[in-house]
């Protein structure tokens, strides 16, 4: 069974657009499985929220290997990432990981964390 890896770095960056809001940069390796066609993002309040499956945060087509989420609100989250092939067949969640949200914003930091990706 391939894995997919996925490298997640957290890039801090203050929104113009209102006060409380975050952007979040996701980043990942790229992905050697040509039957993988794109990864989706979920996201959940953390620690009690649940995935969603049926709505991710994102869906990034492959070759990407990163995207942006905007206007996260202040509070603490969590995000996992799945390799989708193109039969639509996805795989396990990789390694979750987590981060506070605060304004003033907090300063920029580069949190990197793998995430690990069975292929489906």
């Amino acid at each position: 069974m391939k894995k997919l890896l996925l490298l997640i770095a957290f890039i801090f960056i203050p929104s113009t657009a209102c006060a409380g809001m975050t952007d979040l940069t996701l980043e990942w390796d790229t992905n050697t499985d040509p039957a993988v066609v794109q990864v989706r993002i979920y996201q959940r309040d953390y620690p009690d929220g649940t995935y969603d499956y049926n709505n991710p945060t994102d869906v990034v087509p492959i070759p990407a290997t990163e995207t942006t989420l905007t206007n996260i609100l202040n509070g603490t989250y969590a995000w996992v990432a799945r390799a989708v092939d193109s039969e639509g067949r996805e795989s396990v969640d990789s390694n979750e990981v987590s981060d506070t949200f605060s304004v003033p914003p907090k300063a920029m930091k580069n949190l990197r964390k793998k995430l690990v990706i069975p292929s489906p």
